[in-house]
């Protein structure tokens, strides 16, 4: 049983086609189930994790004005091939998919239960002061282009909103060149800045939440600073309690969920109300305005040979 999936995000990747959506939810389940993505975060371990760090400085580091985690990368610290000398690119991925894992299972949660509203998306802050592209080979470039397709393929619509800062007027011309290739829904997520971010980044980040090498006021005593302390609600041993609890009950929902051929309403209402949502979901704009259950949000029933039916009755209970 694969957790932590809201068919919406795939619906919205496919413009709401059916046909494609289905095949993209089959396609996923298959990739998971090849790779073994469900039990990722207990099984692989990545030890070398300390000197990827070093070589490509990056995680997350508080949450937005909204509550959503804020993920940051500082391009211009990366040194791929120094990265790629510690680690390799199989193993860099299932660092990525764990990680990607995890904010399913933790920080999605913990946003949604500290703000108390239903949290599925990052913000993202891409510094790349300093960036030599040139040092950007073969190997770096393969890695983002099959990080790119595992992320669009298998994790859509997790972005709220990019922020590149610190680049250059080559980077904004090849950026304005280049968006006129892509999804406008894509590029209107992304906004390019300069060396003076600071005010646009004010507008949707506290300055508590932002490391001071991006302006911001947070100077984490630990070692390594911001970019390895992973600061946030997913740190805070009540808020996690609740976490856990929910998951608890999300077992018993998912038991049920495959016990009844139909998707039968009642089973759904019965096995919803055993989770302990405290009211952490209320309408916002991550649910489109309308007030939704957590659990029915993000579980759904898993089998590859799911029926057209059944996954017509899965939105009409939970997206129409």
């Amino acid at each position: 049983m694969m957790k932590h999936k809201s068919l919406r995000r795939f619906l919205k990747a496919r413009k709401f086609d059916l046909d494609k959506t289905a095949h993209m939810w089959a396609e996923m389940l298959n990739w998971r189930k090849d790779n073994g993505v469900d039990s990722i975060t207990q099984d692989f371990v990545y030890d070398e994790y300390e000197l990827v760090q070093r070589y490509y400085p990056h995680g997350f580091h508080g949450v937005d004005k909204e509550g959503r985690p804020l993920y940051i990368e500082r391009l211009g610290k990366a040194e791929p091939s120094k990265l790629m000398s510690v680690t390799t690119v199989e193993r860099f991925l299932k660092y990525h998919v764990q990680g990607f894992e995890k904010t399913f299972k933790e920080k999605f949660p913990a946003c949604s239960i500290a703000v108390k509203k239903h949290i599925c998306s990052t913000t993202t802050i891409l510094d790349v002061h300093g960036v030599n592209w040139m040092s950007f080979g073969k190997v770096a470039h393969d890695l983002v282009m099959r990080i790119q397709k595992i992320d669009g393929d298998n994790y859509p619509e997790t972005l709220h909103q990019m922020f590149i800062v610190n680049a250059g007027n080559g980077f904004k011309l090849l950026w304005n060149t280049a968006k006129g290739f892509l999804d406008p829904r894509t590029t209107a997520k992304i906004h390019v800045l300069g060396h003076k971010f600071l005010n646009r980044l004010s507008e949707v980040i506290d300055p508590s939440q932002l490391p001071e090498f991006l302006g911001g006021t947070c100077l984490c005593p630990n070692e390594g600073g911001c970019l390895r302390s992973d600061k946030g609600p997913w740190n805070e041993p009540e808020i996690m309690k609740l976490v856990h609890a929910f998951y608890v009950g999300e077992a018993f929902y998912s038991r049920k969920i495959s016990s009844s051929s139909d998707c039968d309403d009642l089973e759904i209402k019965s096995a919803s109300s055993k989770v302990p949502t405290r009211g952490i979901i209320s309408a916002d704009s991550e649910s489109d305005g309308r007030v939704c259950n957590y659990a029915a949000m993000q579980v759904m029933p898993l089998d590859a040979e799911v029926s057209m039916i059944e996954f017509c009755v899965y939105l009409f209970l939970n997206m129409i």
